[in-house]
Formats: C-alpha cells, structure tokens, sequence
C-alpha cells in the first residue's frame, strides 16, 4: 500500500504527511471469502485492488436506521460515489436490510444481519434502503470519485 512513498517522503512523528506531487486520494480493497464444506478443504476467493480518486472530497460515514418503508439511501455530502460499504449492525435473524434502485424494487441485495457489502453505484442517487422487519441500525460508508 506504500509502494508510492519511499523513506524520504514518509511521515515522521510530529510531522505532517504532504502527498508528493502526482499523487492523488485512493481507495484499496483487499477481501477474503472462504467456503469450506465438513471434511474438505477451505475454498478462498481473494479481491484486491486499489485505484486513485479523481478527487480531494473526504468519505462519509453515516449511522442511519431503516423502517420497512423505502428510503433514499442519505450519502450526506458526497455527490458521486465510487464506492459504498453498507453494514447492517444488527444480530437478530430477521433483521436484513434490503438495498435497490429506485423503481427497480423486485430485484435487492440482502445485507444480513452482522454483515456488510460492497458496490460501486453507477447512480447512486437512486439507491433505496429498506428492513424486512421492524427498524434496522446500519453503517453507510461512502466514498467519493
């Protein structure tokens, strides 16, 4: 992840990191699922990437609740997103959260309870959230172009 700094650019305590000229906000994925079957062998799937941002707009983290009614997802300041993380931080089993585009309702990613995921919206103004059942806490990380 630091392969663009080297010694002489590097932070130092008490001090201030200024990005060498060039270098822009990024954003770096690394994720493992695994799947493993009783008596076999664990099969991994390994996504890792990293890609710079075309601009200096700070992510937002947003702790917001769904209802069992439709909502526009709140992506607070950021504009255009080029990536968002949603968790849902509930523990109880009928507590998933349902993500869809406006007017698309019939097809939603689940996000169970306890867990996360990861999508890069074409559009993102239209995202929707919703519960299943009752009123959810879930996380909004969203980061910018």
């Amino acid at each position: 992840m630091t392969s663009e700094l080297d010694a002489a650019h590097a932070p130092r305590e008490g001090t201030r990191y200024e990005p060498r000229e060039g270098l822009s906000n990024r954003i770096t994925v690394v994720e493992m699922v695994y799947f493993q079957a009783p008596g076999e062998s664990p099969l991994g799937v390994e996504s890792r990437y990293s890609r710079a941002l075309t601009t200096d707009e700070q992510p937002c983290e947003r702790r917001l609740k769904a209802t069992e009614d439709w909502r526009e997802l709140d992506r607070g300041w950021v504009d255009q997103t080029s990536l968002i993380v949603i968790s849902n931080n509930e523990t109880v089993a009928d507590k998933i959260l349902e993500v869809a585009y406006r007017d698309a309702y019939q097809d939603t990613w689940l996000v169970l309870p306890g867990e996360s995921m990861r999508a890069s919206p074409s559009n993102a103004s239209r995202l929707v959230v919703r519960s299943q059942s009752g009123t959810i806490r879930f996380t909004a990380n969203l980061f910018p172009r």
